[in-house]
């Protein structure tokens, strides 16, 4: 191989060996790049008795090969470029480029990237809510349990978060790049190419002339310009032009050079007065740059029912290849998330203790500014996105706070403030007054709620407040104690006072009214009309010619107990929670000037010699009216219809759904219906038979169907008359020789226990059986998988109960405005109530494609039309599939045992 040396000298053409990077010309000549300030000279080779001429061309006709060969020589680089990971042993380390698991799909003109290949049903969830999102429309998503609903959640908001990022920096870029053309017009003129562009290139310029050096006597842009025909008189001094020269047209388009005058002269041409240009003043720097706009986005409000859920959620989360790309944060409460330790004898509650340990101290012993006594809190910052993983719980958030000694509540809400993705309980974003002091705003963001078939009774819970006789006697003592002590004067305070005297004043005008009423149970109620109610609260001078004046007061006094509770000394968060909460119900009652007082009920209770009084919400579009202010808000559970229905309830548009079919094959599900009785509500007899016909169900499922069996019952009342029949009878020692049994508990410790206990015994060969009720822990908030259900029997329709207050009113605003809002009949809403729970605990058999298990219905009244058709469409088509293959439930355990045992045993 040759090699040619061009140097900056423009007649050193040496020829030399190859000691600097080197392009590799067309005929395997090398030419080499040096420089004049090179220490070694060139060494000469045989080329040197080559004509220079010839030598130069070579090298240049190397130096600008043809873009082909230039592309060749990139391929041969980036092979080279193994070479450059050698490892000890002299071996080149090969680099291997491995598949990336994930899948790329557009949908809606999004890309998705899944960690998987996602099912049909999770094609239809993404295409529709990306939809709605692209629209700033509501989404309703239905989706049964195990379809990957949750993952086709995730992936479809973060991408299209992802693309909305994309979309408003080019929109940011064109609206910079207009108004900068906009200041500066001169750029628009047509033939600004002209001059900004770069040169055409001459074709009459050969390579020799580029390379070529000037001769002497020729001319160059440094000698004197002399007219043509003419001679320079002098070589220092360039003659004047004349004025024909001046006026010719060829000099259309040049640079007029004038005379140069002194400053301060005048210069008279013709009859016009030319006045030099003063110099411009030189703008002075501004030190401080600026920094470009922020690209702000919307943030996705991920909600779940529980936190239990919320943990499988933000698992799924770390699949994804978003996790990496964004940040998230998860919301909880100080119970969760404090790990300082509780003190029950000097603090009310954990809430009572983190205000008075986080406000600043500022004396001479702590000299660090805004200093607290929680050593956590100060030191809240160290717990970051950085000393997280990319994906985590609140049990990673409580790990690492203790190690880095941070308070992960704080931490969390700070993260919260720059996180792309916000996970939480979805009543954080449903409950105005946590809203309120989690510091949430929904406005322009994405709210997406998982299970979301109880979204209904939860917003009319967010909407309803209860307080008692004794709550407010407890705040009036607090304000006046601050009142009595204060050294500045407070108004706010001392109207507050008079407000909470009359609140006590109107409870105790209440009690000969109560009296009069029957008792039930220890307990006596009166249902107010309401406006029989406002009345009431008008004469006490609490009523809605007061309202504004009440909420402004409480809106100062939960903010001073936030920002500096030691402004308030001696408010609790009891009291604060107390007027922030009746400000809002009240603000609810009298909205629209008073002409939505019917969508609530007033209840008030005596029990044990003390009232109370419930401000009951019927409509859950009242809480829904401020989460729908969001851009989008999308519903998702397995159990959404009748969607018309929840459309009404919500008082909201969801103009885009989707309801695509179940994932799980039919022949992997069972479902039979026991059609001997119906079990229903009765009494104690009625229980009694119940129970016998029960415990011979349950002791022939839990004998065909190994590992893990549920059974939902109404109650915990149904649950413990049943065990007490079945120890008379000896059918409950049956079942303890069959399987471990378990019953669901209601306190949070003791149901952690009994579900830890429940997970290790289903993998035994004897199996387990769990006793739980419909919409509880087990039954909406657990996922279990495989084998941990194998079974599930499902005892009655859970219906709510008829005789509660809030069911009777319910149904009375139902019937009352059924045709004028769409509402649905009291009767049918009562059996939407009762199927959705049935249903959703059925979920809890099958949890993904490939899991497999029978579902037991044990009421015979599901067999009539006017019930059966409230089942989920999914389960109805495996109903008549099972019928049809007519295999009784043990013909399917086996079946499915043998087929699991070869597929664990097929490599």
């Amino acid at each position: 191989m040759e090699c040619y040396e061009i140097s900056d000298d423009d007649d050193s053409f040496n020829v030399s060996e190859c000691s600097v990077t080197a392009l590799k010309g067309p005929k395997n000549e090398v030419i080499a790049l040096s420089s004049d300030d090179d220490s070694e000279e060139a060494k000469e080779l045989n080329l040197k008795d080559l004509p220079e001429v010839i030598v130069k061309k070579q090298a240049i006709n190397a130096l600008f090969a043809p873009k082909d060969t230039l592309k060749e020589d990139e391929k041969i680089k980036n092979v080279k470029k193994k070479d450059i990971f050698e490892e000890n042993n002299g071996k080149t380390a090969e680099v291997e480029t491995k598949p990336s698991p994930s899948r790329e799909m557009y949908f809606a003109g999004v890309k998705v990237t899944l960690p998987v290949s996602p099912y049909p049903s999770q094609k239809s969830l993404l295409s529709t809510m990306i939809k709605g999102l692209k629209k700033a429309e509501n989404c309703i998503l239905e989706s049964p349990t195990g379809s990957g609903k949750t993952l086709a959640l995730l992936c479809g908001a973060l991408a299209w978060q992802q693309a909305e990022h994309n979309r408003i920096s080019q929109e940011n870029a064109k609206q910079q790049a207009e108004s900068y053309f906009a200041a500066h017009p001169q750029l628009q003129h047509k033939d600004v190419t002209d001059y900004i562009a770069t040169p055409t290139k001459r074709n009459d310029v050969t390579v020799d002339d580029l390379f070529t050096k000037i001769q002497f006597g020729d001319r160059s842009i440094y000698q004197n310009p002399v007219n043509e025909g003419e001679s320079s008189s002098s070589p220092y001094k360039r003659p004047a032009p004349s004025k024909s020269d001046l006026d010719d047209s060829t000099t259309e388009g040049l640079v007029s050079i004038h005379k140069k005058a002194r400053h301060g002269s005048v210069e008279r041409e013709g009859d016009c007065t030319m006045t030099l240009p003063v110099t411009p003043e030189k703008p002075i720097p501004n030190d401080k740059q600026e920094t470009p706009e922020e690209v702000r986005v919307p943030t996705i409000y991920y909600g779940a029912r529980t936190h239990a859920q919320l943990q499988q959620v933000i698992k799924e989360f770390g699949r994804t290849t978003y996790a990496k790309q964004v940040t998230m944060s998860v919301l909880s409460s100080r119970d969760k998330t404090c790990i300082r330790e509780f003190d029950r004898s000097i603090y009310a509650s954990r809430n009572d203790m983190c205000r008075a340990c986080t406000k600043s101290l500022k004396n001479d012993e702590i000299k660090k500014e805004n200093a607290s006594s929680c050593k956590f809190y100060d030191n809240r910052k160290a717990l970051h996105h950085g000393s997280l993983p990319a994906a985590f719980d609140i049990e990673d958030l409580v790990r690492v706070g203790k190690e880095k000694v941070a308070c992960p509540f704080y931490a969390a809400r700070e993260m919260a403030k720059t996180a792309n993705i916000i996970f939480c309980p979805y009543n954080y974003l449903l409950d105005p007054s946590i809203r309120s002091s989690m510091q949430i705003n929904l406005k322009d963001n994405i709210v997406v709620i998982d299970e979301a078939h109880n979204v209904e009774n939860v917003c009319r819970d967010a909407a309803s407040f209860t307080f008692t006789q004794a709550s407010i006697s407890n705040t009036l003592k607090e304000l006046e104690h601050v009142a009595k002590y204060r050294y500045t004067s407070a108004p706010y305070i001392d109207e507050l006072v008079i407000t909470m005297k009359s609140w006590d004043d109107w409870f105790r005008n209440q009690k000969p009214l109560i009296a009069k009423q029957p008792m039930n149970n220890n307990e006596k109620e009166l249902c107010w009309y309401v406006r029989e109610f406002d009345n009431t609260l008008q004469n006490h001078n609490i009523g809605y010619s007061k309202f504004k004046e009440f909420a402004e007061n409480s809106s100062l006094v939960c903010r001073r107990l936030r920002d500096d509770p030691r402004t308030l000394q001696g408010v609790t968060q009891e009291s604060g929670a107390l007027l922030e909460g009746l400000a809002i119900v009240l603000g609810y009652f009298y909205r629209e000037e008073k002409q939505r007082m019917d969508d609530y009920a007033p209840i008030l209770k005596e029990a044990d010699d003390k009232l109370s009084v419930r401000l009951l919400c019927l409509h859950p579009g009242v809480a829904m009216s401020s989460v729908v202010r969001a851009r989008s808000t999308v519903l998702a559970s397995g159990t959404l219809a009748p969607r018309g229905a929840l459309h009404a309830e919500l008082d909201a548009p969801f103009p885009h759904c989707a309801a695509p079919p179940h994932v799980v094959p039919h022949r992997r599900v069972w479902v039979g219906v026991e059609s001997s009785r119906q079990y229903a509500a009765g009494d104690r007899r009625s229980r009694a038979e119940a129970g016998t016909s029960l415990g011979a169900l349950l002791l022939h499922v839990c004998r065909v169907t190994p590992h893990g069996v549920l059974c939902f019952l109404s109650s915990y009342s149904y649950i413990y008359d049943f065990i007490n029949t079945w120890k008379q009878s000896g059918v409950w020692k049956q079942l303890h020789d069959l399987k471990h049994v378990f019953v669901e508990q209601r306190g949070a410790a003791q149901h952690e226990e009994t579900m830890k206990d429940y997970y290790e015994c289903v993998e035994s060969k004897k199996g387990a059986l769990l006793l739980a009720v419909y919409r509880g822990k087990v039954s909406e908030g657990m996922d279990f998988r495989d084998r941990q259900a194998r079974a599930v029997v499902c005892v009655g329709i859970p219906f709510p109960n008829p005789t509660d207050p809030a069911v009777r009113a319910k149904k009375e605003y139902n019937r009352k405005y059924e045709k004028s809002r769409g509402l649905l009949s009291d009767n049918e809403w009562m059996k939407q109530q009762a199927f959705r729970a049935l249903n959703q605990a059925v979920g809890r058999c099958v949890r993904h494609r490939h899991d497999w298990g029978g579902v037991v219905l044990a009421d015979s009244r599901l067999l009539q039309e006017q019930y059966g058709q409230h089942l989920a469409r999914w389960l109805r088509d495996i109903l008549d599939d099972t019928r049809q293959r007519r295999e009784d439930l043990a013909d399917f355990m086996t079946r499915m045992t043998n087929e699991e045992e070869e597929e664990i045993l097929t490599p």
